[in-house]
């Protein structure tokens, strides 16, 4: 009878082990290396945005902002801190929307920012002002669309003494 060589599997087991946590240590590097270069390329997306309004370039301004959104999507997706940026960042995909003459397309993306920052602020999250502006531009919206009564609410709750519906 021969007996295994635990010593020789002992070894092999801790290599195998060795082996595993170098991969381990190595995918959360290159997670936290992929997050920042996706932070970074959401920055000069924005920074894209906004040059091309200056320039005067409103649809190129749209497709960089809509870009944009969804960088700050993927960016919420590894990590909710970033939601109450990519909620500014609806508010303004909705503006420029409304920018190229599209108001009924600048809704969606402003109503998605309101219920974004009611969520944060009932969480005591802050953003106050910023659901101030979500709001302000929603109700600008609406009135675009010749809907007063839904800009009309959406007023009564920017003006409101500081106290913004969490709904």
């Amino acid at each position: 009878i021969q007996l295994p060589d635990l010593s020789a599997q002992i070894t092999a087991l801790q290599k195998q082990e060795a082996l595993i946590s170098d991969i381990d240590r190595r995918r959360d590097l290159n997670a936290q290396l992929a997050g920042e270069l996706l932070g970074t390329q959401q920055r000069l997306q924005t920074t894209l945005r906004i040059a091309l309004g200056i320039a005067g370039r409103p649809d190129d301004a749209l497709s960089a902002t809509a870009e944009a959104v969804e960088l700050r999507r993927v960016l919420v997706a590894s990590d909710p801190v970033n939601l109450g940026d990519l909620a500014v960042s609806l508010e303004g995909l909705g503006r420029r929307h409304a920018a190229v003459g599209r108001p009924a397309d600048a809704l969606p993306p402003a109503e998605e920012a309101v219920r974004i920052l009611r969520a944060l602020v009932a969480d005591q999250h802050g953003r106050v002002s910023d659901l101030a502006s979500a709001l302000h531009a929603l109700a600008s919206h609406h009135d675009a669309l010749g809907r007063p009564d839904l800009a009309d609410a959406a007023w009564s709750e920017v003006l409101a003494d500081g106290d913004v519906d969490t709904r």
